[in-house]
């Protein structure tokens, strides 16, 4: 049961969020269209015509959901990679280091 109000309230979230996509919005609301309207692949008077209402119902929504969440990790993702740090190998020389090699080799010259 848990199971079944947390995956309605990540839809709902889906849905409302301004950064999905329309094309993506529009899945459940054909899910929920091709539910409630009388025309199906199976007629609804057969045991079986509710059968492929719920299947069609659960696809469109499994793959609003799949879509969504790929959406919004990617979106997650150009944003990291964009304010993201890039380190790069560097090395520190001691200046007293320096200058000691730099007069040993003009006394050499």
């Amino acid at each position: 049961m848990f199971f079944i109000i947390t995956r309605i309230l990540s839809i709902a979230y889906l849905i409302f969020s301004r950064s999905i996509p329309l094309r993506y919005k529009i899945l459940p609301l054909l899910g929920m269209a091709y539910f409630i309207l009388p025309r199906d692949l199976i007629l609804d008077l057969a045991p079986l015509g509710l059968l492929d209402d719920l299947l069609v119902f659960s696809l469109l929504f499994s793959l609003f959901v799949s879509k969504s969440t790929t959406f919004l990790r990617g979106k997650n993702k150009r944003k990291v990679e964009d304010d993201s740090i890039h380190i790069t190998d560097f090395e520190l020389a001691d200046d007293a280091e320096n200058d000691s090699e730099e007069k040993n080799k003009q006394e050499k010259e």
